[in-house]
């Protein structure tokens, strides 16, 4: 794959501004990439017309559409900066109770002091407070995610939620993501029948899986993860996604990994999350070339797997898809730039507000639920003081492509690596972009088929 630089120019007679843009090409095929993200896929004949600057009505419309071209007697926003607050998905911090004890994450099950969950009495006054916030704005649709540790431990108090907000006329949607131990066929169909999306933690095969979640007694819970995924699989069908965390423990196993998924329990949505620089986990942490050649090599076996008529996709893969060919995703938090405090929100067991479920630190909360403030005054307010919602600074940034698909990635990774941007979402943007583009170039259908894969709701 070839990349050159398509300079700016100006069509003075129909006063059109044509934007610099990178183009990448296979020979027959442009891949067009403006520097805020915007893109086109175009053939040798129209890209001719844009060197030549020659471009035709039709294109030109085209080019408009696409952000890749303005009239120029516009002034320009940058869109991709100037976000409405628009407050649609919240997650509320049910307990930090675990049954199991897995190797990499941060609650410390053994210790039973720090165990704790939500009042009765707290759960009501966020949910209120959520109420009130769509009240006075006219939200109407939201949805929201009981996490902890462990969300389905405290499985009677997401069927208390679940009736309050029944009685309004807000329309919920309830998401889960669980360790799939307490799948059990009564509380799936529970979960079936009032429409919550799941997603199931699992780490590959009973080998690779139990190497790193267990219970607290270290005995491997694979099995009961299985069982959970077989009950999932009775109400749910393939509507449903799997959360799969890589370490040095898996990392050579990737491909192994799929083929399980695909081949052997029909696994259709995945999601792979490299654990890096964790101060909870540092003897699995993987460094950034491991990083780098997991990524290239989970595409890879997609793509591959797909080609043998195995319909699976990793959400990552796709979401970074929806960025090069629609500017206007956002369906992952970085897509364009973090959504903490701008279409998500955090509540804790206190009634303490944050961005995301990564800011839980003091520094980072930006309100509580008792102080009864409004939410859009408060995330303003947080946006005005907050260092978290600031720009990165990184001076690399300035001269990347993908810059405005993440605008240097997650703060808080930032902050806890002791770094100017994340740099690992950097380098997994740096390494799958290139990638994806050239399969846009060459296996056009393959690609159409990952965009029209029915996705799962949260």
């Amino acid at each position: 794959m070839d990349e050159m630089l398509v300079e700016k120019y100006t069509d003075e007679e129909n006063h059109i501004v044509y934007k610099k843009c990178k183009a990448f090409t296979n020979g027959k095929k442009y891949f067009l990439l403006n520097e805020l993200g915007y893109s086109i896929l175009i053939d040798h004949e129209l890209f001719n017309m844009l060197q030549q600057k020659k471009v035709s009505t039709d294109f030109a419309s085209k080019l408009l559409q696409h952000r890749l071209a303005e009239f120029d007697n516009l002034n320009h926003c940058d869109l991709c900066t100037n976000y409405k607050i628009r407050l649609e998905f919240f997650m509320i911090d049910l307990t930090t109770r675990c049954n199991l004890n897995c190797k990499y994450c941060f609650r410390d099950v053994n210790n039973p002091e720090n165990y704790k969950s939500i009042s009765k009495e707290m759960l009501n006054e966020i949910c209120k407070y959520i109420f009130d916030y769509c009240t006075k704005h006219e939200v109407k649709k939201i949805s929201i995610q009981p996490w902890g540790g462990e969300p389905l431990l405290e499985m009677e108090k997401i069927k208390w939620m679940y009736e309050f907000f029944e009685n309004t006329p807000i329309s919920v949607h309830f998401t889960i993501e669980t360790n799939g131990v307490l799948l059990t066929e009564e509380n799936v169909k529970w979960l079936f029948e009032h429409n919550v999306s799941i997603g199931i933690s699992i780490d590959g095969n009973k080998e690779i899986h139990d190497r790193q979640r267990v219970f607290a007694n270290t005995k491997g819970s694979f099995e009961y993860v299985l069982q959970g995924i077989k009950n999932v699989k009775k109400y749910y069908g393939d509507n449903f996604g799997i959360i799969n965390t890589i370490t040095r423990n898996s990392i050579e196993h990737i491909e192994d990994i799929l083929d399980f998924y695909a081949k052997d329990i029909n696994i259709k949505h995945v999601k792979f999350n490299f654990v890096h620089e964790s101060e909870f986990a540092a003897n699995l942490c993987l460094n950034k070339e491991q990083v780098i050649d997991g990524t290239k090599r989970v595409y890879k076996k997609i793509m591959s797997l797909n080609n043998e008529g195995y319909n699976i996709i990793d959400m990552n893969i796709r979401h970074k898809l929806l960025n090069l060919l629609i500017r206007d995703n956002s369906d992952i938090c970085v897509s364009q730039g973090c959504t903490g405090g701008t279409s998500m929100i955090v509540f804790d067991m206190e009634g303490y507000i944050y961005p995301c479920e990564l800011t839980d630190y003091i520094e980072e909360r930006i309100g509580n639920v008792k102080e009864a403030v409004d939410l859009i005054k408060i995330v303003k307010e947080a946006k005005e003081t907050k260092a978290y919602f600031k720009e990165k600074d990184d001076v690399s940034c300035l001269s990347c492509s993908w810059r405005y698909f993440c605008k240097g990635g997650c703060s808080i990774k930032a902050k806890l690596s002791r770094t100017k941007k994340d740099d690992l979402e950097c380098t997994i943007n740096s390494t799958l972009y290139p990638e994806m583009i050239e399969s846009i170039l060459s296996e056009q259908k393959l690609i159409n088929d990952f965009l029209n894969m029915k996705i799962i709701g949260g």
